[in-house]
């Protein structure tokens, strides 16, 4: 009798043990799908590279080309649905800025940056508005975008802004990316690159003029 109890015993502990063996195995299943889901979906991380150069084309005009590289150093699967690429001019001054230098109202106080003269604007769409597959980087891939734009050999300084929308955000208006960098047009050729690391959270996009 003393015997069948403790087979008894032992089997009840068998299966409980078994119990919260398979419980903890559910358990953490389930939590690492939701981190692999929350990391895939919500949280995108790539490093962004803006590369710039120039080169003159007569003595009236230059060819600026902007090249922009996305590398995703995140998880899961990553969408671009739009990339936009404004070019301002930074000097010579015209005299539009030259007055807002002199009148100190270059630079907002409420702002972080000047208000550049806008010259340029290249724009990119994929997915649902247009007939293009949105580009698509798997873990660890790579895609560039190169831009040309034709401007006035005369062109001293640029400011280059770069906009890329954010598809696990596009629920939420005017979320992405952004990059920016200053370029000189110096001599006959050149070029230079700006890298800028985005993780987290992305930022607003900045609502720019379009380009006279």
């Amino acid at each position: 009798m003393v015997l069948g109890t403790l087979e008894t015993v032992k089997t009840f502990s068998d299966i409980a043990s078994n119990v919260a063996t398979i419980t903890a195995i559910v358990i953490g299943g389930i939590w690492s799908y939701r981190s692999f889901f929350r990391e895939r979906v919500h949280w995108p991380k790539a490093t962004v590279e803006l590369v710039m150069s120039h080169r003159e084309l007569t003595s009236e005009w230059s060819l600026l080309n902007v090249k922009v590289k996305v590398h995703n150093t995140g998880k899961g699967l990553m969408k671009l649905t739009s990339l936009r690429v404004d070019v301002y001019q930074v000097l010579p001054l015209t005299e539009e800025k030259h007055k807002e230098l002199v009148d100190q109202t270059l630079k907002p106080k409420d702002g972080v940056g000047a208000k550049w003269q806008p010259l340029q604007q290249a724009m990119a769409r994929w997915g649902q508005n247009s007939q293009k597959c949105e580009p698509e980087l798997e873990p660890d891939e790579n895609e560039e975008f190169g831009n040309d734009f034709i401007v006035p050999a005369v062109l001293e300084t640029v400011y280059v802004y770069v906009y890329i929308a954010n598809e696990a955000k596009r629920s939420r208006r005017n979320l992405g990316w952004t990059v920016t960098s200053y370029y000189d047009l110096k001599g006959k050729a050149g070029g230079e690159s700006a890298v800028n690391v985005i993780a987290g959270e992305p930022a607003v996009n900045v609502v720019a003029k379009e380009a006279a």
